[in-house]
């Protein structure tokens, strides 16, 4: 599941969508001696983010009438759909404006945190993410995006799955079979908007 919240958190900061900057942290053992709440992370390298300061609970599409989150929604929809995307949780701060957040994004792909290489093969055609629908997205909300999704070389790509340790247990025919799947699905996803 970290692996997978690695790969979409760094594709969604490349799309300028509302998800965390992700980083990989290293988590001293003299630290998780004396915070238990860190005692369940394994040794190696870990993965760190920026805190959204008063989280909502996950919550569905809300608050579309904001105008700071229609290009929010729309770049979560394009990201969404790209990865496949299950198991949606999105939060907002509290304080005006309730701006939406991304977050647990461990059961994207097809097969979420199973995910493998046949499954990975045998994913079906790019379809629209529909739980974006109510939020009465339109095809100018997603223009700004269009050239952001463009400019994510298979470069970029390949070096997203490459990145997180050999430790989190994704073997390199994972990673480049992942890798393939993002690369190939990426030119079909405006076609669907």
């Amino acid at each position: 599941m970290v692996y997978n919240e690695y790969v979409c958190g760094r594709l969604g900061n490349l799309l300028k969508a509302p998800v965390a900057w992700l980083r990989f942290v290293e988590i001293p053992p003299e630290l998780k001696k004396v915070d238990p709440v860190l005692a369940h992370f394994g040794d190696g390298l870990a993965l760190g983010s920026l805190r959204v300061l008063n989280p909502t609970e996950q919550l569905g599409v809300l608050h579309c009438d904001i105008p700071q989150n229609r290009p929010n929604f729309a770049a979560l929809a394009i990201l969404y759909t790209w990865t496949r995307a299950s198991n949606h949780q999105f939060i907002y701060q509290e304080t005006p404006p309730e701006l939406v957040f991304s977050t647990d994004h461990g059961h994207f792909f097809p097969g979420g945190p199973t995910w493998s290489v046949d499954g990975l093969k045998a994913d079906g055609p790019v379809a629209k993410d529909a739980v974006f629908d109510p939020g009465g997205l339109v095809a100018d909300d997603f223009k700004p995006f269009w050239p952001l999704l463009n400019a994510i070389t298979d470069d970029d790509i390949s070096d997203i799955t490459a990145a997180p340790p050999k430790e989190w247990g994704v073997s390199p025919e994972q990673r480049s079979a992942l890798a393939e799947y993002l690369i190939s699905r990426r030119p079909k996803v405006q076609q669907v908007f």
